[in-house]
């Protein structure tokens, strides 16, 4: 019984070969064109910058992302102190980010801006440097509101 023979030689060198190939192509591939999204996650002290609303109180936007898919909570600052962060937030905006832009949308409570209470919003901004720049809108609002966000520490008050 003759086992090495060379056509199942030069079968399983091709094999082997072409797997080899097909690895090292997917790999560059991988290597040059596939980049994991920019992390943004964390809470951001958003502050409105449109005249008739640049007096509202403060508010704070926490993220939490899973690559390009948002969660987020709007909530207002109680006497210059940021929410308690071991408390259990639930998510209630959601959205995309496709860098260099978000998009979130959802309910809201307890939120107050331009002095009309707010039940959902739709948030679309731009990550610039190290915070966000961009519109509010509700259907309780005239208009879009403009704002800023800068990221916050989660034991400091701004």
């Amino acid at each position: 019984m003759h086992h090495l023979n060379q056509k199942s030689l030069a079968f399983y060198g091709i094999a082997i070969s072409a797997v080899v190939i097909l690895f090292r192509g997917v790999t560059w591939y991988g290597t040059n064109y596939l980049k994991a999204a920019k992390t943004i996650q964390g809470a951001y002290h958003l502050t409105l910058t449109s005249p008739p609303c640049a007096s509202t109180d403060s508010l704070v936007l926490t993220l939490q992302q899973s690559g390009k898919y948002l969660g987020g909570q709007l909530q207002p600052m109680v006497s210059g102190h940021l929410p308690d962060p071991a408390a259990d937030l639930t998510l209630t905006l959601k959205g995309k980010w496709s860098e260099p832009q978000l998009q979130l949308q959802g309910q809201t409570s307890q939120i107050t801006i331009c002095g009309r209470a707010l039940a959902t919003v739709a948030m679309v901004a731009t990550y610039q440097g190290d915070g966000l720049e961009g519109q509010l809108t509700s259907s309780g609002l005239p208009g879009s509101v403009a704002f800023k966000a800068r990221p916050l520490a989660l034991h400091q008050t701004p």
